[in-house]
C-alpha cells in the first residue's frame, strides 16, 4: 500500500510541476490579449476561451499538487511547533 502512495505522489508532484509551466503559458496568452485588445483594438474569441480552459486545466490539475504540498508544510509546522514546546 505504501508504494501506492508514493507512486501516486510521485505522479502528483511530476503533474504539479508540468502544470507550473502552463502557468507561464497562460501568463503569454494573456498579454497578448491585453495587448491586441487595448493597443490594436481587435480581440479573439477563440484567445478567450483557450485563456479559460488552460486556467481550468492549472486548477483542477494543480489543485493535487497544491494539497499535496500543503499537508506536508502542515506536517512541518505541526512538527516544528510540538519540538519547539518540548524544548522548553
Amino acid at each position: 500500500m505504501e508504494k501506492i502512495v508514493q507512486k501516486i505522489d510521485s505522479l502528483s508532484e511530476l503533474t504539479g510541476k508540468s502544470v507550473s509551466w502552463l502557468t507561464l503559458v497562460l501568463v503569454l496568452i494573456t498579454c497578448y490579449d491585453v495587448i491586441t485588445r487595448y493597443i490594436f483594438q481587435s480581440s479573439s474569441v477563440a484567445i478567450v476561451e483557450l485563456e479559460w480552459h488552460l486556467f481550468a486545466v492549472i486548477f483542477l490539475v494543480g489543485a493535487a499538487y497544491t494539497l499535496n504540498m500543503r499537508i506536508m508544510l502542515g506536517l512541518i509546522f505541526f512538527t516544528q511547533s510540538s519540538l519547539r514546546r518540548h524544548k522548553r
